[in-house]
């Protein structure tokens, strides 16, 4: 793939110079490509605490970079004065409380300060990756989950995500960033983390197709309904929102199709042409689980197409091939 050129970049890409934090991870690494694909004279800077080859390979800069460092992150943004800066750097689960709220909220905070701070700050839009944790467990009656919810999390990550925003909304507020929000419901695709339940499946598949694990999957609460949309779809939203969305406002990005659990587990079973057995484990049941979340992507849809070009199947199907071809 061919590499931007930084002196041209402003003239001939609707993008500008674009700054991903995160990059390394499985958002970053799916949005790098897509932009490097279908925008190709952007400049794309990447920044992480991960030193990812396949990203960097398509990246034009690296910066090995921790936002929890306001000093480092001030010095990178005022280097690269960003466009445009999506920002996924963050993590998720409630194992480790002190860092889901040093990274998620504090860094975000710093990030921001940083974007404040130089002097192209009015140019700037800042796309900030949120979740639909934040709405935790909204009542079932409701068909489909809109922006303007009761914001209720459930866990420490919900909280933290939810946090996220209040600080984007402050410097928003304060300061003259142009900051979009969106909340992701539920992703899946190839490269999807083995800490999330699609990812995990396909992972002990792979495992059991290889004669490594017997034929038996854990599993907790099956009966839940989930919305997913492929990372494929989801990084041509986040592009978009970046050049339509409106600044200040808030938007869900989901597939607005809900799916149950077992279902999804079933798709997988039976593409991966196994017999398998799963078995209820209570260590995997939680007493905050969400039973319903399925967006309501209608205020997303009035300014972007929303079109889920790969369905749930192909998702699958794609995620059993990538664990077979990387797991060993």
């Amino acid at each position: 793939m061919q590499k931007a050129n930084k002196k041209s970049y402003s003239k001939l890409s609707k993008l500008g110079t674009v700054l991903i934090t995160g990059c390394a991870g499985f958002c970053g690494y799916w949005l790098v490509k897509y932009i490097r694909e279908k925008f190709p004279h952007t400049y794309i800077t990447g920044a992480d605490v991960i030193d990812n080859k396949k990203v960097n390979n398509i990246l034009d800069e690296f910066y090995f970079l921790d936002l929890a460092n306001f000093e480092k992150t001030q010095k990178v943004i005022n280097k690269i004065k960003p466009e445009i800066v999506f920002h996924f750097a963050g993590i998720f689960g409630d194992k480790n409380l002190e860092t889901i709220y040093k990274i998620n909220v504090g860094g975000t905070a710093n990030l921001l300060k940083a974007v404040q701070s130089i002097k192209t700050a009015h140019k700037t839009r800042v796309i900030l990756a949120g979740s639909a944790a934040v709405y935790g467990n909204t009542p079932i009656k409701r068909k489909h989950i809109d922006e303007y919810c009761k914001v209720q999390p459930v866990t420490h990550y919900g909280i933290s995500k939810a946090s996220e925003e209040m600080v984007g909304r402050l410097y928003a507020k304060e300061s003259n960033i142009k900051i979009i929000f969106y909340r992701m419901f539920n992703l899946i695709g190839p490269g999807l983390s083995v800490q999330l339940l699609p990812g995990r499946i396909a992972g002990e598949l792979t495992e059991i197709k290889k004669g490594k694990k017997k034929n038996v999957i854990k599993v907790g609460n099956i009966n839940s309904i989930r919305d997913f949309l492929d990372i494929r779809d989801a990084v041509k939203l986040y592009v978009n929102l970046a050049l339509y969305g409106k600044a200040g406002e808030i938007y869900n990005v989901g597939s607005g199709k809900g799916i149950r659990i077992s279902d999804l587990l079933k798709c997988f079973i039976s593409q991966s042409k196994l017999k398998v057995s799963l078995i209820s484990e209570p260590s995997l049941y939680k007493n905050n689980d969400v039973e319903y979340s399925v967006a309501d992507i209608t205020k997303l849809s009035r300014i972007i197409p929303v079109i889920q070009e790969i369905k749930i199947e192909q998702s699958v199907s794609d995620m059993l091939k990538y664990y077979k071809s990387t797991k060993k």
